[in-house]
């Protein structure tokens, strides 16, 4: 196999070259010289910093610490096994993807993992990923004694990183979601038009009697693709070239340890919308994220709905997406696994009526909470945050708030009035 040729795992059960096509066109409907003008204004507004792409991945494995990697296994194991190995035996991963259709500037990026088999500390652990030097063709082939190859996976620049909580997921419908900081960024579009690789490592072990791992059983249960790149969702600042909501929400509430609630909501988006704009999470594979930034427009929380298609439930089983007629979706997920969102409605309409709203909580009672906690208090003392939310076939929709309500360090509510 040579660099930049794509395979197809008959493991992933499906072929994943090529990528996700954008649906970017809008509805003019005034006269010739205002549809000049709403032209003009639309390509100014769209861009290139919102064309999200979901990549899945074409090739994963895991190399151990004697630099042992078998190229037909592509179970993605990272981590420490001590209780079931002897002698023990650090794991570190990788994924590679083809980014051959690339040709925008990439602004911002996220790896998304199905979980499957966990076995962490109490606390959790980190989750961390690093630049892959290895060349691609021989990261891939594997064989046995390239300990410099295990090296590569677990040093180097540092791409970004994730505390991943201690909860099993043998089913794999619970993910784990790693943004890139700007170094990985800038090595994406670096490595656009060809392919890319990136290596993970566990980075909190012990080195203990006790097993401490993400991602087992991963070769045999994974029925689809088990790990996607996210390009183009959030990014590490504010993209500039959303549509606007007139009327706007962010609300934040983690008074309750384990009860915490977040509420966003954007209202009269001032632009005509299309249910084609947001894509078609239905029968399609349309992604979710959402962007909360502080007074700097410095990124505070991303979260990511990768949940697309007729199986997008728990464990995959169940649909969560349904069209609102022929103007929207809506997203219902009672037992979150995405960063513990529950609810996404999008309504299109004419300017002033489109509107979107997101809602997410954690649980005492579940197993895991999934909503990031800590976003209150890194609000706290910000005077004009701004939300938005962004679609992989490039809608993007933000509001900057102007009015707070409450900030206290442990609830946070501003709006845009």
């Amino acid at each position: 196999m040579s660099e930049g040729q794509p395979l197809t795992l008959s493991t992933f059960g499906r072929s994943i070259v090529g990528s996700v096509d954008q649906r970017m066109a809008r509805r003019l409907r005034t006269t010739a010289s205002v549809c000049l003008a709403a032209i003009a204004l639309t390509i100014s507004m769209l861009g290139h910093e919102a064309n999200g792409q979901v990549y899945p991945a074409f090739d994963t494995g895991w190399y151990d610490d004697t630099g042992f990697h078998q190229a037909t296994n592509y179970n993605h194991l990272a981590g420490w096994c001590a209780e079931s190995c002897d002698p023990a035996t650090e794991y570190r991963n990788f994924f590679v993807f083809d980014l051959s259709s690339v040709v925008d500037p990439v602004m911002g990026a996220a790896l998304h993992v199905r979980r499957f088999g966990t076995e962490l500390d109490v606390d959790g652990e980190t989750y961390t990923l690093f630049d892959a030097l290895t060349p691609i063709p021989a990261l891939v082939a594997g064989g046995s004694g390239l300990t410099g190859v295990f090296a590569d996976l677990g040093t180097g620049d540092g791409f970004g990183e994730r505390n991943v909580g201690n909860v099993a997921d043998i089913g794999g419908g619970l993910a784990v979601t790693v943004p890139l900081n700007s170094s990985g960024v800038s090595a994406i579009n670096a490595a656009a038009g060809g392919n890319f690789a990136l290596g993970g490592a566990v980075t909190t072990l012990a080195y203990d009697l006790n097993d401490e791992s993400l991602f087992a059983g991963s070769r045999d249960i994974c029925g689809g693709p088990c790990a996607d790149l996210i390009l183009n969702m959030c990014s590490d600042t504010a993209a500039s070239t959303c549509l606007d909501a007139d009327r706007a929400k962010l609300k934040y509430d983690e008074r309750k340890q384990n009860g915490e609630r977040m509420k966003l909501l954007w209202k009269k988006i001032s632009t005509d919308t299309t249910q084609g704009d947001f894509g078609d999470p239905v029968s399609g594979d349309t992604a979710v994220s959402v962007c909360i930034y502080d007074d700097s427009d410095i990124l505070v929380q991303n979260f990511f709905v990768v949940r697309a298609g007729p199986n997008c439930g728990y464990n995959y089983v169940t649909p969560c997406w349904r069209a609102r007629g022929s103007e929207g979706y809506s997203f219902k997920e009672n037992s979150p696994s995405s960063d513990g969102i529950t609810k996404i409605m999008y309504r299109a309409g004419d300017p002033g009526k489109g509107r979107v709203s997101v809602q997410g909580r954690n649980h005492p009672l579940e197993s895991t909470p999934l909503l990031p906690t800590g976003v209150a208090p890194a609000l706290s003392g910000n005077l004009s945050p701004t939300i938005q939310i962004v679609t992989s076939d490039g809608l993007c929709v933000g509001a900057t708030m102007n009015y707070v309500q409450k900030d206290d360090g442990a609830r946070y509510t501003a709006r845009k009035r």
